[in-house]
């Protein structure tokens, strides 16, 4: 089946967390309430912007609904410098759509996820940012909703363990690049499109986020890890706090924002990227009153500004309107998938 047409903008873009061994080894954005059930049209998801709840398994790993984060070039989709990485055997099944989206690491040999459609798993895979990074997604591919599981063998085990956090969830995205090609038949291309964005600067009096405090990683002898986090959450609507984060996750988190035109539950915003000049991890909290409060609602925060006074004030930022060229995933064609 080839795909056609254009964007559905209402599904999420997601966010990748895993906890490996009870440590929480990637910034994970949350709700307030951890096992609050995530609803499509919920209101609070809608506040939130860009989390899922988070589920705790058998085996004892945290699963949230994913999305990886990248830290190369902004607007730039994930690209494999070499061989993508391999799976040993991999199952796909249609999924009810239940609303509660999961997906992470099992254990080191699974990566199982729960009620993605495809336009889920392109986001996942290439690490888009926003709905006008992505093209040709329509039909099946927007309403079909599927169940993943994928075994990895040893030796991709033992390569995957020896990488950095970030490395490795980065390795899990290209391994689902290798399953959309090998089990849905996916063929892409690439564009250039100028789009509307944010870019995060530094505001006149200068930046008043702390730079994390940072101790010695015991697990990775030579290299520095910060003393609290990796972590970013939201503590509900209007309330954001994080430490041991870079200025890009920041972006991240705010282009979801319906204030800055989120979709109704994750993806769809404009994309917010990161000009500030500020290199390393830092530690911040944001409360603003949000622009989609309903009509004869309480604001959940009536002292605090709105969201763009609120960064300029509390995080001494800027958010600056802008046209930027930006990287497009083009799907050519897609088929369902095939039998495992």
């Amino acid at each position: 089946m080839r795909a056609e047409g254009g964007v559905d903008g209402r599904l999420p873009g997601l966010l990748l967390g895993v906890m490996d061994g009870g440590h929480l080894e990637r910034r994970v954005l949350r709700l307030i309430e951890e096992r609050l059930p995530m609803s499509r049209g919920g209101r609070l998801v809608a506040a939130a912007g860009c989390v899922v709840v988070i589920g705790v398994l058998s085996a004892g790993v945290v699963m949230a609904g994913v999305r990886p984060i990248h830290f190369a070039e902004e607007a730039q989709l994930l690209h494999s410098t070499g061989p993508l990485p391999a799976y040993e055997a991999a199952t796909i099944k249609l999924a009810k759509d239940d609303g509660r989206q999961q997906a992470g690491q099992r254990s080191p040999s699974e990566f199982v996820i729960h009620d993605f459609t495809v336009k889920d798993l392109l986001q996942m895979a290439y690490g888009i940012k926003s709905d006008n990074q992505l093209e040709g997604v329509s039909g099946w591919m927007t309403s079909e909703h599927f169940d993943v599981e994928i075994k990895l063998g040893d030796e991709e085990i033992a390569a995957e363990q020896k990488l950095p956090i970030m490395q490795r969830v980065d390795r899990w995205a290209l391994l689902m690049q290798r399953l959309l090609a090998e089990r849905f038949d996916l063929k892409t291309s690439e564009a250039m499109k100028d789009v509307q964005v944010y870019e995060l600067v530094v505001a006149k009096g200068g930046a008043k986020v702390k730079a994390s405090e940072m101790v010695d990683d015991p697990e990775r002898p030579g290299t520095k890890k910060p003393a609290q986090g990796p972590f970013e959450r939201l503590r509900g609507p209007g309330k954001m706090d994080a430490t041991g984060v870079p200025m890009s996750l920041l972006g991240e988190a705010l282009g979801r924002l319906p204030d800055l035109g989120g979709g109704q539950n994750f993806g769809g915003g404009r994309m917010v990227l990161d000009k500030t000049g500020l290199a390393g991890l830092y530690d911040w909290s944001l409360v603003w009153t949000p622009s989609n409060v309903e009509a004869g609602a309480a604001s959940p925060n009536p002292e605090a500004p709105g969201l763009f006074t609120a960064i300029e004030e509390q995080l001494g930022l800027k958010l600056v309107s802008a046209k930027a060229p930006v990287q497009v995933l083009v799907v050519d064609h897609i088929e369902q998938p095939s039998e495992n």
